[in-house]
């Protein structure tokens, strides 16, 4: 694979080093038909839940079946350590502002958004490996709702939920308080 074509595969996990993550400051970019919530606990209910509306598909197994096509091929084992890579750094930046948020619930002086981004960002994490993984593994046509994900985040906003006609659902995190702007590495600690 050349350089190039890695700079591709690799876009997604190097999303968590740019201010884009969670600003909600680009709807424009969101796919077409995106239902943009702004009632976390609806949000976290299509995230979570087992039992939803008619309309919704159950989130993880959207997700479940999206990834289980690549998921156990030699291909996500080649393309596993360089997406490790590529995270690595932001795991070590972040460290101290994980620690400063863990100090700032124990005080109580924690925001929402402090709240949503410490309870959230690992699965974030995870969700952005596998769209670099489907990039890698599927090529250029990749995978439509991985795609979709990926879209979400690079908008701003976080991916919570599928409704059906091929629709993803998302949160909108600037209605947070202490919702702010700039990398989370530029968290204020």
């Amino acid at each position: 694979m050349s350089d190039h074509d890695l700079s591709w595969v690799l876009e997604p996990v190097r999303l968590l080093f740019s201010e884009r993550l969670f600003s909600a400051a680009h709807p424009e970019a969101l796919p077409n038909g995106t239902e943009v919530l702004t009632d976390l606990d609806r949000a976290m209910l299509l995230e979570n839940s087992q039992e939803l509306p008619r309309e919704y598909r159950i989130w993880q197994d959207v997700q479940a079946n999206a990834v289980s096509p690549f998921y156990c091929t030699d291909a996500y084992a080649t393309i596993s350590m360089d997406i490790e890579n590529a995270i690595a750094p932001f795991w070590e930046q972040w460290e101290p502002i994980r620690m400063a948020l863990v100090k700032r619930r124990l005080r109580k002086t924690q925001t929402g958004f402090d709240n949503f981004v410490n309870t959230l960002l690992y699965d974030a994490v995870e969700q952005l490996k596998q769209v670099s993984a489907a990039r890698y593994c599927l090529g250029p046509d990749g995978e439509p709702v991985l795609e979709a994900l990926f879209q979400v985040y690079h908008a701003g906003f976080y991916p919570c939920g599928w409704r059906r006609g091929n629709h993803i659902v998302c949160f909108d995190p600037s209605v947070l308080e202490g919702h702010g702007t700039g990398c989370l590495l530029d968290y204020p600690v």
